[in-house]
């Protein structure tokens, strides 16, 4: 990932995909930008949120059971998070390592029911809603993600002999295998931000000052590089070639250039 190439794909999100903007804004808004587990009124705007993102799991009727699985699993776990002002590359192995834990023991936690025949099946938070979480209560340094970027970036394939196992053992493997991923997958977003912060100080700024310079102040750092991967990964959109994109660049951020 290039400087061109996140603020090209930051600007294809914006176009394109302007509902999520507008929701994740309305979470931030309701939460006064300081999101707490502890309050109700904002683990709904959370719930919301999460289904406005796609989160199916946490299905409206069952809300309530949401809620108390979300504020459970924070009492049990608030510990494990370094405070509220690091970013992302500002962390550590030893900050990541709780938090991992922290993830993996989310997945697991309820977010709903649904009826198979005359049975309820537990539908769990799941890594993708654990992602999500985590990066609400600490957007400057945790990254919300899907299934296909996690994969990409960690390099790592569905496990497809869990299919033989008994459900208890299904779940502790992937319970396992889910805290090494998510702890290499912020790893992965440091390495990118490495790449890219040379380019950074050439054109005069820091990479605290990535959001207002794509001009996505409401985004994190780790948003912005979501973007990035939900528009290249996930949506597989394709860049420019380098030469257009550096024309596209110039003609967009004429500032840089001075």
């Amino acid at each position: 990932m290039t400087l061109y190439e996140l603020a090209y794909s930051c600007y294809l999100y914006s176009r394109d995909f302007p509902r999520y903007d507008i929701s994740y804004a309305t979470f931030m808004e309701a939460t006064g930008h300081t999101p707490n587990l502890e309050d109700p009124d904002h683990r709904r705007a959370l719930l919301e949120w999460l289904r406005s993102w796609g989160c199916r799991q946490f299905a409206i009727e069952w809300s309530e059971y949401s809620s108390a699985q979300i504020l459970n699993w924070y009492e049990r776990n608030r510990n494990a998070f370094f405070p509220s002002n690091k970013y992302l590359w500002e962390l550590t192995r030893i900050d990541l390592e709780p938090v991992g834990e922290a993830y993996q023991n989310l997945s697991a936690y309820g977010a709903s029911f649904r009826q198979k025949g005359e049975e309820q099946i537990l539908v769990r938070i799941g890594q993708t809603g654990a992602a999500k979480i985590l990066f609400a209560i600490r957007p400057n340094a945790l990254a919300p993600s899907d299934g296909k970027i996690r994969r990409k970036l960690t390099e790592s394939k569905p496990d497809l002999t869990t299919r033989y196992l008994p459900p208890e053992e299904v779940l502790n493997r992937l319970l396992t295998r889910s805290y090494a991923e998510y702890v290499d997958y912020i790893i992965s977003l440091q390495t990118k931000l490495r790449e890219i912060a040379p380019d950074c100080e050439k054109h005069g700024f820091g990479l605290i000052d990535l959001p207002p310079q794509l001009r996505r102040s409401h985004a994190s750092v780790p948003k912005l590089i979501d973007d990035y991967h939900w528009i290249t990964i996930t949506k597989k959109k394709n860049m420019l070639e380098p030469a257009s994109l550096e024309r596209w660049v110039r003609r967009e951020f004429p500032d840089w250039f001075r």
